[in-house]
């Protein structure tokens, strides 16, 4: 598989493997100024694992990127864990000099705490989010105001608040 010699943008694809030792394969999808290019790259994992993204453009100042993914490993006792992250990231560019970005990100691990040899919790999750806005000053220069916000799962299986952040650079 050889690059495209014109520009193009990735917009979305898929990467599923599954197994203990098959090809995972990963499907791209290119959009090129002349067509349609797809990308296929094919190579060896040790893994059960399924993987979604996309990249939305709506309008020329906005793009929104949105990733998923869940893992899991089977045993001969059963499903040792299950994985999954999910991931959004909004970026608006008000000016050539100035944008906002907002990303959020929800991560979950369920295990079955019988089928390992050291204590482990059955379900553990968090959330976190964040708000950036940037404002380019001169070639060198930004100035830049962010929030971060920490969420995890406490015993009542609610996302509670465990971290938060202001800052300006």
């Amino acid at each position: 598989y050889a690059t495209p010699a014109v520009p193009f943008e990735r917009l979305a694809g898929v990467t599923v493997s599954a197994g203990q030792s098959t090809a995972t394969a990963t499907v791209a999808v290119f959009v090129p100024q002349d067509g349609v290019v797809f990308e296929v790259t094919v190579n060896d994992q040790i893994a059960t694992d399924l993987r979604l993204w996309a990249t939305l453009r709506p309008h020329d100042r906005l793009t929104l990127d949105l990733n998923g993914a869940l893992s899991w490993l089977d045993l001969a006792g059963g499903r040792l864990f299950t994985a999954q992250v999910q991931r959004a990231r909004l970026q608006y560019h008000l000016s050539a000099r100035c944008f906002v970005r907002l990303v959020g990100q929800y991560v979950e691990t369920e295990r079955d705490p019988a089928l390992y040899s050291f204590p482990v919790p059955e379900r553990e999750a968090g959330f976190s989010g964040s708000a950036l806005l940037s404002y380019r000053l001169d070639w060198q220069t930004s100035l830049f105001l962010g929030y971060g916000d920490e969420r995890a799962l406490d015993p009542d299986q609610r996302l509670r608040q465990t971290a938060r952040q202001l800052f300006v650079k």
